[in-house]
C-alpha cells in the first residue's frame, strides 16, 4: 500500500523544510514541529516497509536490496530522531532524512522482489538482524565523525576579531 509511503515522503519533506532553515539561521522555534513531523514519517515509513517486506500469506519475506536499504535508513532515522529530541545531533538530521527519503522512494516506486523464508532458518534471521543493526550503527558513527571533522575545521579556521566591549 503506497499510501503510507507517500505520507512518509511528505512528512520527511516537511521535517527537512523545518530543520534546514533552522540550522542556517540558528532558529530553534520549529524544532518540536520538526520532531513531530519526523515521528509521523517514521511511523508511516515502518508501516510502508511492513507491507513491502511481508507481502502477506505464506509467500515469505521480500528482502530485496531496496527494502533492506530502506529498513537500515529507518533504523538510522529512528536513532537520530531520538538523539535530536534531546537537543543533540541536529546537524546530521538533513543528511539522514534525505537518505531515508531517497531509499523509501526507490523501494516504493521501483518494484523488485527477493523472496526468502526466514521462518525455516531462525539463525539466518538473527544474523540478518544483527548485521542490519551493526550497519546502522556504523553509519551513525561515520556521520558523527563527519560532524566532528566539520566542527574541528570551523574552529581551526575561525578568525577572531576583538570588539570594543572586551
Amino acid at each position: 500500500m503506497p499510501v503510507f509511503a507517500l505520507l512518509a515522503l511528505v512528512a520527511y519533506s516537511i521535517s527537512l523544510a523545518l530543520i534546514v532553515p533552522g540550522l542556517l539561521q540558528k532558529n530553534s522555534s520549529w524544532r518540536r514541529m520538526a520532531i513531530l513531523s519526523a515521528t509521523i514519517a517514521l511511523i508511516c515509513h515502518a508501516f510502508a516497509l511492513e507491507s513491502r517486506i511481508f507481502p502477506g500469506g505464506e509467500s515469505g519475506q521480500n528482502l530485496s536490496l531496496l527494502n533492506v536499504g530502506s529498513l537500515v535508513s529507518l533504523m538510522i532515522c529512528t536513532v537520530m530522531t531520538i538523539v535530536a529530541s534531546r537537543n543533540r545531533g541536529w546537524l546530521l538530521l538533513p543528511i539522514v532524512y534525505t537518505f531515508a527519503l531517497i531509499n523509501l522512494a526507490f523501494a516504493t516506486f521501483m518494484p523488485n522482489e527477493y523472496i526468502t523464508h526466514l521462518e525455516t532458518t531462525p539463525e539466518m534471521l538473527v544474523h540478518i538482524g544483527l548485521s542490519l543493526f551493526s550497519y546502522a550503527t556504523l553509519i551513525i558513527a561515520a556521520l558523527y565523525a563527519l560532524q566532528l571533522a566539520w566542527i574541528d575545521y570551523q574552529l581551526k579556521n575561525k578568525k577572531l576579531t576583538f570588539s570594543s566591549e572586551m
